[in-house]
């Protein structure tokens, strides 16, 4: 499955925690001074749908090429345990995946959870959700203190999934698809998990965040910032993004690639009262030119990332 740029830095993060790591415990205090803070209580379930549209459109003096995707992903969030330093043992499952690529007889569309029959798909979609069905059971556990700062994301390995594994039983997902490893789930919940900052906030209080969900850490890394801008009409507290790209001043890609147009921003909506992060809007427009004269491509893309999330 494609799942898009979006959602990729690729970081793998080390196994860091073991069973009994945590002191469980049912809540954890907020402290007064803090004014953005995730209320992390056991037993908390989020409902988690994230939407990814993404559009490029590149173009040569002899030809041209349009593509457009949009892929919803449903999955859940569930608090296992809280230890006494309020980081949360959290698992998140992804339950459904909707896919609608491309346009006429290379269009791909499915949705894991739909009831077709094998002979209502094209080859290439059935290929797909073959591949994709056995990923849904996969389960990550992550750490997150109460400032919303991921510390650790790991797979939960069952007994038969190790089997699989050692068997080479379990399809191979052959399109490059980051939400089913632990940096995949890391860069998903990127602008979700931003480290808020301790104690009072003033308006429009920035701070920084160097990794960019929207394209792979090879790739241009986006720097980006955020700023507190307060509450809205419905008493909810609003942070701002932007982002700019950081090419590289020198060397070989400086002298073919020219930035024509960029422009990023979004905003991240936390709940007041009862202190959770519940939106995510981001938009990422970045227009370039590649080469000279006659071999000049243009490319112009346009990716829409959003996140809602629902406390049960």
């Amino acid at each position: 499955m494609m799942f898009p740029r979006s959602f990729a830095p690729m970081i793998m993060l080390a196994s860091c925690w073991a069973v009994g790591f945590f002191s469980p415990v049912d809540n954890v205090t907020a402290i007064e001074t803090d004014v953005l803070y995730w209320s992390w209580n056991k037993g908390d379930v989020y409902d988690v749908q994230m939407q990814t549209q993404t559009r490029i459109h590149l173009k040569h003096v002899l030809r041209e090429l349009k593509y457009h995707s949009t892929t919803t992903i449903d999955g859940v969030l569930v608090v296992q345990s809280l230890s006494a330093q309020g980081i949360a043992e959290i698992h998140w499952t992804v339950r459904r995946i909707r896919l609608d690529n491309g346009e006429g007889k290379k269009r791909i569309s499915i949705d894991s959870g739909g009831q077709l029959v094998a002979d209502e798909l094209q080859p290439a979609e059935k290929s797909l959700l073959a591949s994709l069905r056995p990923l849904l059971a996969k389960t990550f556990v992550l750490r997150i203190d109460r400032q919303a700062t991921l510390l650790g994301v790991q797979e939960l390995k069952r007994q038969s999934a190790v089997a699989a594994d050692r068997n080479n039983s379990q399809p191979k997902l052959d399109v490059g698809e980051p939400l089913f490893t632990a940096g995949g789930v890391k860069a998903a919940f990127r602008h979700v998990f931003v480290s808020f900052p301790k104690g009072e906030l003033e308006f429009q209080t920035i701070w920084q965040e160097s990794k960019n969900p929207l394209s792979s850490p090879m790739n241009n890394p986006v720097r980006f910032q955020y700023q507190y801008r307060g509450l809205n009409a419905e008493r909810d507290h609003v942070v701002g993004i932007t982002g700019k790209y950081t090419f590289a001043d020198s060397g070989e890609q400086s002298k073919v690639l020219k930035i024509d147009q960029e422009q990023i921003s979004g905003k991240l909506v936390i709940d007041a009262r009862q202190n959770y992060v519940k939106r995510v809007d981001l938009e990422l427009l970045l227009k370039t030119t590649a080469g000279q004269g006659t071999d000049a491509i243009t490319t112009e893309q346009s990716d829409t990332q959003s996140i809602a999330i629902e406390k049960k």
